[in-house]
């Protein structure tokens, strides 16, 4: 695809003539984004500029919770709990290639919340193991539950919310504009 490109003379898929330390906390900063709006997916943005990134050091206490996440769930797989290391490598393989917009010029904006379609799977498994987990426990059930539905009622509204954006053009482009004047 960069090679077809790069043919036709784009400039786009080209090194964005940074240091390497400045790739990296972009990249960084642009994982962190995507581990955040996978849980937490408002306010949803057309156009999201490096301004709209994690910190630094936000990024990192980010990646601090993953790998405590990751750590736990090597730790449940030797115990027989598959499906939430499943769950993590599936996010990590299917965000990976998203990436690349955070470190070459591909796209004017860093990140770009559709690339989310795919690793948002993983957080549904995720969940679902959670759920499952603690349906088992009979003095848990009903905390699970009463979860469940909240993180559903959520995510509904959410859903409902954003949809009502996309009802027609002058809708989805009007909310474009307001929440990124400058891009």
């Amino acid at each position: 695809y960069f090679v077809l490109r790069q043919g036709a003379q784009i400039g786009y898929g080209t090194s964005l003539e940074m240091a390497p330390n400045e790739l990296f906390f972009r990249a960084w900063r642009a994982s962190a984004y995507y581990l955040l709006k996978t849980i937490l997916a408002v306010p949803q943005l057309h156009f999201v500029s490096i301004e709209n990134l994690p910190s630094a050091s936000w990024a990192g206490l980010i990646h601090l919770a993953v790998t405590i996440a990751v750590a736990a769930g090597f730790f449940l797989w030797k115990r027989g709990k598959v499906l939430i290391l499943l769950s993590l490598g599936w996010f990590v393989c299917t965000l990976s290639p998203s990436l690349v917009i955070a470190v070459a010029k591909i796209s004017e904006t860093p990140v770009a919340e559709r690339y989310l379609y795919l690793p948002t799977v993983a957080w549904s498994l995720l969940l679902a193991a959670v759920f499952c987990f603690f349906v088992e426990q009979r003095r848990l059930r009903v905390i699970a539950i009463c979860s469940a539905i909240l993180i559903i009622g959520f995510y509904s509204v959410g859903t409902w919310h954003r949809s009502m954006v996309w009802t027609d053009n002058v809708k989805l482009w009007t909310d474009a504009t307001q929440k990124a004047p400058n891009q």
